[in-house]
């Protein structure tokens, strides 16, 4: 089997590559390569896996990135939950709840600005590469900053009051 380097196997825009590959650098690794160069990427997307190589790999990788990018929000670009100090865990208990309320407002505010067809404005239209954590929290930073759009802020709310009792809001 004639050996070449990765990077050449899709060299040009384009072209992909699905296989049985043994790649090594210090050590043999026997593993599936699903190599695919998007003529509208600057790069190809290289795709090693213990299951078999093809197209669906690569799409059922780039769905991923959304699951990633949701697990860095909750971690290093968002809340910091790593660095928290908190030990007790009936404060751990506390300070989970006020997250899973933000966290759920902010999810509410994407889904309000998806739905009122806003996501160009705080999310790439060519690819999507935001968060619905980040959508929510850039339209809700939005709505706070513009006092004309107090009629949009208020769908936003995650309780509604009505005369009798608190409601959750389903609605935008």
């Amino acid at each position: 089997m004639p050996s070449r380097r990765v990077c050449d196997v899709v060299a040009t825009q384009g072209s992909r590559f699905y296989g049985r590959v043994r790649l090594w650098q210090e050590e043999q690794l026997e593993t599936n390569l699903s190599a695919y160069w998007d003529p509208h990427e600057e790069e190809a997307l290289l795709v090693i896996s213990d299951r078999p190589a093809g197209g669906a790999r690569l799409r059922e990788y780039r769905l991923r990135w959304r699951v990633e990018s949701t697990f860095q929000d909750l971690k290093s670009r968002g809340w910091q939950w790593e660095s928290c100090h908190v030990r007790r865990l009936d404060r751990i208990d506390r300070m989970l709840l006020v997250l899973f309320l933000a966290v759920w407002w902010l999810v509410h505010g994407a889904a309000s600005c998806m739905h009122h067809g806003k996501r160009d404005r705080y999310d790439r239209h060519d690819r999507r590469d935001k968060s619905i954590f980040r959508i929510g929290r850039l339209y809700l930073l939005d709505l706070a900053g513009n006092s004309s759009r107090l009629c949009e802020r208020k769908k936003c709310l995650l309780f509604r009051g009505s005369s009798v009792k608190w409601r959750f809001s389903l609605r935008f």
